[in-house]
C-alpha cells in the first residue's frame, strides 16, 4: 500500500528512510478522474513492488511542499534515489508507469 503524505516532514522522512532503495511518489488530485484511476493502479504496483517506496501526495492538501508548486498536470510520478530526483512521469497509462519502475529498479 502507498503511504499517504501529510506534510513536508513526512515526505523528507520517506526519502531519508528509503536509502538507496527507489522511491515513487504520486503527486494527484482527489478530485481528478484520471487521478482515482491510477491511484487503483499505484496501490496495486505498491503491493507487488515490496522493494520500492511508494507514497501518495495530493497537490491540494500538502501545502508546505514546494514540489507541488512544479507539477503541470495530475497524475504526475517522481522518481528518487538517495533523495535525488531521477525521473518524471506524467499520465495515466498503468502500463507505461510499471515499465518505468522496471526501468529504475
Amino acid at each position: 500500500m502507498s503511504e499517504t503524505i501529510h506534510c513536508r516532514e513526512d515526505f523528507l522522512s520517506v526519502l531519508r528512510n528509503a536509502g538507496s532503495r527507489l522511491v515513487v511518489a504520486e503527486f494527484l488530485q482527489r478530485n481528478c478522474g484520471h487521478c482515482r484511476t491510477m491511484s487503483s493502479s499505484f496501490n496495486d504496483l505498491a503491493d507487488r513492488y515490496y522493494n520500492v517506496k511508494f507514497c501518495t501526495i495530493d497537490i491540494n492538501e500538502v501545502q508546505d511542499l514546494d514540489l507541488c508548486s512544479f507539477i503541470t498536470g495530475t497524475p504526475t510520478f517522481y522518481f528518487y534515489r538517495n533523495q535525488q530526483k531521477i525521473h518524471e512521469y506524467v499520465g495515466s497509462n498503468a502500463s507505461t508507469l510499471e515499465n518505468k519502475i522496471q526501468q529504475m529498479m
